[in-house]
């Protein structure tokens, strides 16, 4: 057993897998590029769990490198050697305020889990990618470009407001009542939102609703 392992596990909620505990999945990205053997993978379930994860890998100094679909390239959503953060297990949609058309959200939820959620309700999100099958926390990360997305921006643009581990451990929240510069930057450099609990990223607009009618964005 990994003598930091037991350490690790009782800070957590979540899972911590070891290396005889992996699949495939874990070793690679869509790229198929690299192929990279994490020391462990944690699929965290709750804020808290994002937020011991840094501070031990702070403390042992470990990298750590967030996953959702792995729908990436290059050297993202794996890690050698370090902890990798599989989002995938914090999925929930949190709430939905119909009135003002805005849903709160986990990292880790894929979009088209979240298109069928709020399609009972005849509500669906302003910008959509070609793929469904990602995450909000990575394409919010990357800004998330869609068809709609020469009138209502990026999926990034559409974020009112997010919670975020940073690299110290800490959890800021971005929006209009916090640092919104850092909220940008989490949004338009690639620093993988992933770690927060909460995306907030959505303005569902009515199904049936005329241009006029789509309010604006979370």
């Amino acid at each position: 057993m990994d003598r930091l392992y037991p350490s690790l596990e009782q800070k957590l909620e979540g899972v911590v897998l070891t290396p005889e505990q992996f699949t495939t999945d874990h070793l690679t990205n869509f790229g198929r590029v690299y192929h990279w053997t994490p020391r462990f993978v944690v699929r965290p379930v709750s804020h808290q769990d994002v937020v011991e994860t840094i501070r031990f890998a702070r403390e042992h100094d470990l990298f750590v490198s967030t996953r959702g679909a792995a729908h990436s390239q290059s050297e993202l959503g794996i890690s050698d050697g370090g902890i990798l953060l599989d989002m995938k297990s914090m999925d929930r949609v949190l709430s939905l305020d119909e009135q003002n058309r805005t849903v709160d959200v986990e990292a880790g939820v894929v979009w088209r889990d979240l298109v069928h959620h709020l399609k009972k309700r005849s509500l669906v999100p302003r910008v959509l990618t070609n793929n469904l099958g990602v995450t909000i926390g990575g394409t919010v990360s990357m800004a998330g470009i869609g068809v709609a997305s020469f009138k209502y921006g990026s999926q990034g643009d559409n974020v009112l407001e997010m919670d975020v581990v940073t690299g110290a451990g800490e959890s800021v929240t971005c929006g209009p009542d916090g640092p919104r510069g850092r909220s940008f930057l989490v949004r338009r450099r690639g620093a993988r939102p992933g770690g927060g609990r909460h995306a907030h990223p959505v303005a569902a607009a009515p199904l049936q609703a005329d241009d006029a009618d789509v309010l604006p964005a979370v």
